[in-house]
């Protein structure tokens, strides 16, 4: 179990993968619930604005404040661009997003399922979360490098990750 305390954007590594298609998935809590937690893949150095740096694919759940119904919580997929030493994410390029939804003050597990095609399937406990793509997915070499746990001026509970690599068919 690691509980995450960044008063910035954090992102710890739990491995790599070269593979095209994988899994990853865990457990999740904050109290309360504030979002701005999740996954990333595919974590890599490349030039951004000319300079060293790294791209990395986020999987986030963010709080969204709504008029009527408080702050309800949506999963989110970007591709991050961020210069060596910044903290700050540079270039931001949204992928795709879920509905709105709840959560309980109760952990839950987070997963994702990655293919040639990107992110398939984000699940939030036993629920798969329906995404709404916006453009074209990245190409699938930049689904490969490290991968890990986000934190961005939040903190977090994190507990019993798992991951699953999957032969090409």
């Amino acid at each position: 179990e690691m509980s995450l305390v960044c008063e910035d954007l954090g992102l710890l590594s739990l491995g790599q993968t070269k593979a095209s298609r994988f899994q990853i998935e865990v457990n999740v809590f904050q109290a309360p619930w504030s979002g701005n937690i999740g996954l990333f893949f595919g974590y890599q150095p490349c030039a951004v604005k000319g300079m060293p740096g790294h791209r990395y694919q986020l999987l986030e759940i963010i709080s969204v404040a709504t008029k009527n119904e408080g702050t309800r919580f949506r999963a989110q997929w970007t591709t991050v661009y961020q210069q060596e030493g910044s903290t700050l994410r540079n270039v931001v390029i949204q992928q795709t997003e879920s509905a709105l939804f709840d959560l309980r003050q109760v952990p839950y597990a987070l997963g994702l399922t990655v293919g040639p095609e990107g992110l398939t399937t984000v699940t939030i406990g036993d629920t798969v979360l329906p995404m709404t793509h916006t453009g074209a997915p990245p190409p699938p070499a930049e689904f490969q490098g490290e991968f890990g746990i986000s934190v961005h001026s939040t903190n977090g509970v994190f507990r019993n990750a798992k991951y699953l690599f999957h032969q090409e068919p």
